[in-house]
């Protein structure tokens, strides 16, 4: 998905991003009222102070460190807002920023983090640290997505978690998944992941994936992931996909400007 495939797909995105062409109610009121909502959050200020401190903190290491956009930090606080999801699975991180985009939606929820390079920069251990218990950190990818699978069955419930009524738990193992993938390693781990977002698709699960221009094992897996699904709508402007894996919306892909 490099620069020339976006300057084909320019019009269309545009289109797309004004809501035109979209019959879909769902998908015409995800488009304008999530994806390119213009009006503010109240999470945004605490996001722009949280990417301000990642940069500041990290120009002594790299000149021009590459933190998420908060362009692409706010975006991810609107779809996990739109969702409220309680139980989160994370995959890949730098600096930490989009562990705090999706966490500073509901205070309750809680993360699993798939990241082996966490020390690499101080400020992301820092950053995650600051959130408590709510984030456990899982170096492998195999081990992370089991947990996780775990953690919305309800087997195995994180001591945190102890003070929540029988009545609070059930409501959280009913809520949808919510999975987050900002950078694969290697073949190997598109293998692993790929069988677990189709099983994830059938408990309607929302997936965003980053860097699609950026990283070729990304935008194979997304489009891998697309060609598989049976159900659910897929939103993305070449750099990230998300997809709403809801067993109620026909099959649709849309190429929109956000």
């Amino acid at each position: 998905m490099g620069r020339l495939s976006r300057y084909r797909t320019a019009l269309t995105r545009y289109r797309h991003g004004k809501g035109f062409g979209i019959h879909s109610p769902f998908a015409f009121g995800f488009v304008l009222k999530v994806l390119r909502e213009r009006n503010p959050y109240y999470s945004y200020e605490h996001l722009e102070a949280l990417r301000a401190m990642a940069i500041s903190r990290t120009r002594h290491h790299f000149r021009h460190p590459r933190i998420i956009s908060l362009k692409n930090a706010k975006l991810i606080f609107r779809v996990a807002n739109f969702f409220n999801p309680m139980d989160i699975l994370q995959v890949g991180t730098s600096y930490g920023v989009s562990t705090a985009s999706v966490l500073a939606v509901a205070g309750k929820s809680r993360l699993i983090l798939c990241e082996p390079h966490l020390g690499r920069y101080r400020v992301a251990e820092e950053m995650i640290a600051g959130y408590g218990g709510r984030v456990r950190l899982i170096p492998g990818l195999g081990d992370a997505i089991e947990n996780y699978r775990r953690s919305l069955s309800g087997v195995g419930e994180p001591a945190d978690l102890t003070h929540e009524t029988p009545a609070e738990q059930a409501a959280r193992r009913t809520m949808q998944p919510f999975i987050l993938i900002n950078n694969v390693e290697s073949a190997a781990d598109i293998d692993t992941i790929l069988p677990f977002l189709e099983a994830m698709a059938h408990s309607d699960a929302t997936v965003i994936m980053r860097n699609l221009n950026r990283n070729p094992l990304m935008a194979q897996m997304w489009k891998t992931f697309a060609e598989r699904s049976g159900h659910g709508m897929s939103f993305t402007n070449e750099r990230i996909g998300v997809f709403v894996a809801n067993r109620k919306l026909p099959r649709q892909d849309y190429l929109v400007w956000f």
